[in-house]
């Protein structure tokens, strides 16, 4: 653990597992944080008051999972968080931290291609029956299974943040017709990004692959539910990247049962990790992986130079002031 140099801002990364400290190391490299010093401990602590031990000197923190209330409340230095992702609110009380006077930042964009890239591996996989193909031979059938063609099918992008525009680069790239739904379809706009934007119902009712790309709010919070699947074509794709409280699982279940989709395949879901008896791990007409969309070394690597960054910024701002 390096000495503490009392002229710089001492930033603490509390809870890092190996692989943290190997991607900070190399975050290092590529970015200029000579002006704090970072201190990492190896492990999540096991208590709240090994929790309060270990932030009590820390200026700043790099935080990559759930910060205590009693941590946070006590950590009378602490004047910034810098979390590993894009989900602050759900780790640290943002309530509390305001009334410390603790500045919390995430961090958004690093995954935009990765989590893009993944949703079109979910899109092909479902399209050409890729998964049950795999286990079938390996059984030692030979099966013979029609796949969907993309090229010139409809792709619906639903939500236009950085990782939904990707996805329309990717789709067009592909000779798909790609069309769009955003919050700002609904004040009347008929086009954004260059790409053209329909009203929910009519998106779903008319697309072949809808792709599901919106952060999880009180608006979005079950959008995709029973009436909206039973409005998606026969043989659509149902693909979810986002958050899996966006669609209202048991609903799909159902509409999977009765043969409605084609496929809904799923990175994400309402309670993570889900449980094994879950119906949608288990159900013939889905794909699934353990939220691993953004999982990429390159997205890694970026998440960490910018949170580094958020807190070399931060500091530097303060001091002007």
């Amino acid at each position: 653990m390096p000495i503490h140099n009392s002229s710089k801002p001492l930033v603490i990364f509390p809870d890092a597992d190996a692989e943290g400290i190997a991607l900070l190391a190399e975050a290092l490299q590529t970015i200029d944080a000579s002006s704090i010093t970072i201190q990492s401990h190896l492990g999540v602590p096991d208590s709240d008051d090994a929790w309060i031990e270990r932030v009590a000197p820390a200026e700043g923190l790099l935080l990559g999972w759930q910060l205590p209330d009693a941590a946070l409340k006590s950590a009378d230095k602490l004047r910034a968080i810098s979390f590993l992702g894009t989900g602050a609110s759900d780790h640290i009380d943002l309530a509390i931290a305001t009334a410390q006077g603790v500045h919390v930042m995430n961090v958004s964009g690093y995954g935009d291609d990765a989590v893009a890239e993944h949703a079109i591996a979910l899109m092909f996989a479902a399209a050409r029956n890729v998964v049950s193909l795999d286990r079938r031979l390996r059984i030692g059938e030979w099966p013979s299974s029609q796949g969907l063609q993309l090229r010139g099918r409809r792709l619906a992008v639903v939500g236009l943040g950085g990782i939904g525009r990707r996805m329309v680069e990717i789709g067009r790239g592909l000779g798909m017709d790609v069309v769009a739904w955003n919050r700002s379809a609904e004040t009347g706009n008929t086009e954004s990004h260059g790409v053209a934007l329909l009203p929910l119902d009519e998106l779903l009712a008319t697309s072949d692959v809808v792709s599901l790309h919106v952060a999880l709010n009180e608006d979005t919070t079950g959008m995709i539910d029973g009436r909206r699947l039973r409005l998606m074509k026969l043989n659509a794709i149902l693909i979810n990247t986002s958050r899996g409280a966006v669609i209202d699982e048991a609903e799909l279940v159902r509409v999977l049962d009765d043969g409605h989709l084609r496929t809904a395949a799923l990175d994400v879901f309402s309670a993570e990790p889900a449980p094994a008896d879950h119906r949608l791990l288990n159900h013939e007409r889905t794909i699934v992986t353990p939220h691993v969309a953004f999982n990429t070394h390159d997205a890694s690597l970026r998440l960490f130079q910018m949170a580094v960054q958020n807190l070399v910024d931060h500091f530097a701002s303060s001091d002007i002031k």
